[in-house]
């Protein structure tokens, strides 16, 4: 046992020794390294110029060439302790880990220039393909906001200035665009597809309508691939996005002119003049579909389709079991076969027989309001209706029931936006009021403009609203105090617009430098009264309510002339107490002056009568009548741009990236405004 023990501890030692020895070998490897790397360095800042500088500063202590303490012949063997410490000297540990012991040496300039500045790329290197650099997204992200915050945005429209002759002939009634295409409805009965980036046509307009175009959407998308429009003829057309052919007609939609629309992959909902809206499917349905409209009245009458169909929801089978004893069975009937394979299946009335729908069929109506619909929106199944009766009205798209009615105009309303939890809508009152759509409560009422607002967008934190007042107004919502606070306001008529632009024309900065400085110039921070309003009540207050504001108002009217009567007799007043302070005045003079200023009351007059007939009117009067040349019709912004339509033949829009490349380029992951 003891000669076993003594072996082992031979062995350990003799492991020791040996783990000692190969340490040993590392080391003096690891110096001949060094020495081999030092004498390359030093025979070539040797042969280089002996006028370089070398000097290096560690701490207190500054070495100079020439001095006692070094020799810089680099060709002799130098002391251990005069041996200087270069980076690539250090230790492998060290140089992972540096100690503050060790400071890294300054390179002298003269050996290489300096590093250049590294952009921040919207890519990054990844293992084996590129990855999304969300520090740069992020930066340009808070810049582009920055920018909308300041009004920093650079004037455009659509067509191109040099390429006019490409435009509408008439004013523009709708747009609307994506990342890469516009299209647009005009009075001139075509619809146009714009390149966006381009700003020019992508062909030939589309012709079929025979009217005004009214109202669009279109889905570019390969599964769709379609545009839908609507006009002032009544009818409906749907086209093909990527060729423009006809695919399908509508020839009478409605009694009158179609003002709305929305598509969805399954349905079209479509609202009109008539006061009706109606809904159509997009695709052919079988008895079979979910989405069958067992319920419709259009299709099978007054009460519907027959609940004797198999397919129906509310059948109920009836088995009849038959006496084994009389019959061996085999003339028992499965009740859950199709129509066609059951022929003893009846039905008297072949209205009610369910049966194949064809597609763009109207399946169900909505009647309900007591004027003109002039705007919906579409959410899933829910349908958000605006009318000119002054109230909104939630319906369910699958029922056709009215579920909720909302109440807080006191004049027609022309625009709206769903996004399933607030309202927001646009009225000839002047104002944009938010709604609540659980408690159905009035929150926000937005202030400042001077005409009947016609269109409006919204997100989450910004709405941004078009008027009959030439006007686009960009409101912001505080995130701290959650109140609607108002922004810049644009306007075509004056907002500048370069007339030739790209690499050819060389003063392209100077004239889109000048543009924005005048366009902010020229923009007008308006004060806004922003109240909050809470819950009405009861459904019948409510109801009480709509009823009342559908009456005439004529105690406006009766205010509005009781104020013009108290102006006069304060004007008589003044012209009395004047006529007494110039005794003096000759009696010609004196007749002379109070014609004129009988005149001038009267043009007053005359004018007043003028300016409340006018906005009276605007929301009654077609678009593309008055005397306003940039009346706003439609809008639609997103993160990077606003671009609206109005009277001129031309679409205008405002860029907030500015010109500045990395915001362009980031641009592209920002689905729409925060």
């Amino acid at each position: 046992m003891q000669a076993r023990a003594e072996r082992e501890i031979r062995q350990q030692v003799e492991s020791k020794r040996k783990a000692e020895e190969n340490r040993e070998e590392e080391r003096k490897a690891k110096e001949a390294r060094r020495d081999t790397t030092m004498t390359q360095n030093s025979n070539g800042m040797s042969s280089s110029s002996q006028a370089m500088d070398i000097s290096q500063e560690w701490g207190n202590d500054v070495i100079e060439p020439g001095s006692d303490s070094l020799d810089v012949s680099y060709g002799t063997a130098m002391r251990a302790e005069d041996r200087i410490s270069f980076p690539s000297m250090i230790s492998d540990d060290e140089e992972m880990y540096p100690t503050p012991q060790h400071r890294p040496s300054t390179v002298s300039q003269s050996f290489s220039d300096l590093p250049l500045s590294i952009e921040p790329t919207l890519t990054t290197p990844g293992y084996g393909y590129p990855r999304l650099n969300w520090a740069f997204l992020f930066k340009n992200r808070r810049r582009l906001e920055d920018n909308w915050l300041h009004n920093r945005c650079t004037p455009f429209q659509i067509p191109h200035p040099n390429y006019p002759h490409e435009g509408h002939k008439e004013c523009i009634y709708t747009i609307q665009y994506s990342s890469k295409w516009l299209c647009s409805g005009s009075r001139d009965r075509s619809i146009r597809v714009w390149d966006v980036k381009t700003r020019r046509s992508r062909g030939e307009p589309l012709i079929g309508h025979n009217g005004s175009v009214l109202c669009l959407q279109f889905d570019e998308s390969p599964d769709e691939d379609v545009i839908i429009s609507g006009s002032s003829d009544a009818s409906v057309i749907v086209w093909r996005f990527s060729t423009g052919e006809r695919l399908h007609v509508i020839p009478r939609a409605h009694e009158e002119s179609v003002l709305n629309l929305r598509f969805s992959k399954q349905w079209l909902v479509t609202c009109s003049k008539d006061k009706f809206i109606k809904i159509w499917n997009r695709r052919s349905l079988e008895t079979t579909d979910p989405d069958y409209p067992w319920d419709s009245k259009l299709v099978f009458g007054p009460s519907g389709a027959s609940v004797n169909h198999p397919h129906h929801p509310r059948y109920q089978p009836t088995w009849s079991v038959q006496d084994p004893t009389t019959t061996s069975g085999f003339n028992l009937q499965n009740p859950y076969n199709s129509i066609r394979s059951n022929p003893s299946f009846k039905i008297q009335n072949n209205k009610t027989t369910p049966r194949t729908i064809s597609a763009y069929t109207a399946v169900n109506i909505l009647p309900g309001h007591i004027a003109a619909v002039n705007a919906i929106q579409l959410l899933n199944d829910d349908i958000v209706s605006a009318s000119g009766d002054r109230v909104i009205k939630l319906w369910n798209l699958k029922t056709g029931k009215c579920e909720k009615t909302f109440v807080g105009h006191h004049k027609g309303i022309a625009c709206i936006q769903f996004d399933g939890k607030t309202i927001v809508s646009g009225s000839s009152d002047q104002t944009i009021r938010i709604f609540d759509r659980d408690t159905q409560a009035e929150i926000a009422t937005l202030r400042g403009h001077n005409s009947l607002v016609r269109t409006v967008q919204a997100t989450k934190n910004k709405i941004v609203s078009g008027s009959y007042d030439e006007s686009v107004r960009i409101w912001k919502r505080d995130e701290e105090t959650g109140s609607w606070v108002p922004g810049a306001v644009l306007r075509q008529a004056t907002t500048p617009i370069p007339t030739a632009d790209g690499p050819g024309n060389p003063n392209h900065a100077q004239l889109q430098i000048a543009a924005i400085q005048q366009f902010q110039q020229n923009a007008v921070y308006p004060q806004v009264q922003i109240h909050h309003v809470h819950q009405v009540g009861a459904p019948g207050f409510a109801g009480a309510m709509a009823a009342s504001q559908l009456l005439p108002p004529q105690h406006h009217q009766q205010q509005q002339h009781q104020q013009h009567q108290q102006h006069q007799q304060h004007q008589q007043h003044q012209q009395h107490q004047q006529h007494q302070i110039q005794p003096q005045m000759l009696p010609q003079q004196q007749i002379q002056q109070m014609h004129q200023q009988a005149q001038q009351n009267a043009n007053a007059v005359m004018q007043h009568q003028q300016q409340a007939a006018a906005v009276a009117a605007a929301a009654a009067a077609p678009p593309g009548l008055g005397a306003g040349a940039h009346r706003v019709f439609k809008l639609q912004f997103d993160a990077r741009w606003i671009i609206c339509c109005s009277q001129d033949t031309r679409i205008v829009g405002w860029d907030y990236a500015a010109d500045d490349e990395s915001i362009i380029e980031a641009s592209r992951f920002f689905v729409s405004g925060p």
